[in-house]
């Protein structure tokens, strides 16, 4: 996602949570090749459906990348400083 390619993951474990199907990336059944197959043809076929998914899944990497992800842990090491 952060590289700005469209993201085809198994509906398992925090994938699902993390990936919003059709929106910021393809989501498929643990163990259905045949749907994988089919997004994958999908995305072959239908370029601006896999700009979009691509676009909004780097939109949505960013909230995880590696500044925000420091800027929150400064944060939260302050916010704990300020109570002691």
């Amino acid at each position: 996602m952060a590289a700005s390619v469209c993201v085809i993951a198994a509906n398992v474990g925090g994938l699902k949570d993390y990936i919003q199907d059709n929106q910021n990336g393809l989501l498929f059944e643990s163990e259905d090749y045949e749907a994988l197959g089919e997004l994958i043809l999908n995305l072959i076929n239908n370029p601006f459906l896999r700009n979009e998914i691509a676009k909004n899944g780097y939109e949505a990497s960013q909230k995880y990348s590696w500044t925000n992800i420091s800027d929150e842990i400064l944060s939260l090491y302050r916010e704990v400083l300020n109570t002691i």
